[in-house]
């Protein structure tokens, strides 16, 4: 992975995670220790029997999920807390919060701190080009939606000045 894919790092229970754009153009969540990661758009936290999903790991967890019954990574020692600050950081809805519809949860994601880092990917992508190998994600409508963001923030810092 290159540096210029990530858009978003943060470390939740001493676990770095990091907001990635794939090959495929689509913003996942991976988590650095395992190097395993999960379609944002697909992310669930959950709290379930370890065993659910990996026969290797033992005791009840957390799991970030590829959705409601997909594969996941265990979250081993995450606390309710943990699984919290990992949601609001990257607009990924808890089973314990009801999974609304598809709406809502990209609002969500809208309105966490993951979102603010992928504008500013967009921004630097529109900048400097640095993304060139992502020029399908220009067609996403996540980056659509950032440009249209930008221009409107800039239209508000030219009108305020």
């Amino acid at each position: 992975m290159d540096k210029s894919d990530v858009f978003q790092q943060t470390c939740v229970a001493g676990r770095e995670f990091e907001g990635v754009i794939a090959s495929t153009s689509v913003p996942f969540i991976c988590c650095r220790l395992t190097g395993e990661g999960v379609p944002l758009h697909l992310a669930v936290l959950e709290w379930r029997p370890a065993s659910a999903h990996d026969a290797s790991t033992t005791g009840n967890g957390w799991w970030l999920l590829r959705g409601e019954n997909g594969p996941g990574i265990f979250l081993a020692r995450f606390t309710t807390a943990d699984a919290n600050k990992l949601a609001d950081e990257f607009g990924i809805p808890t089973a314990a919060a009801e999974l609304e519809s598809p709406a809502v949860r990209q609002e969500y994601f809208l309105s966490s701190p993951a979102w603010e880092g992928l504008r500013s990917w967009v921004e630097r992508d529109i900048r400097d080009g640095l993304q060139s190998d992502h020029s399908a994600a220009r067609a996403a409508w996540w980056y659509m939606r950032a440009v249209r963001q930008i221009e409107v923030l800039r239209s508000l810092d030219a009108q305020t000045g």
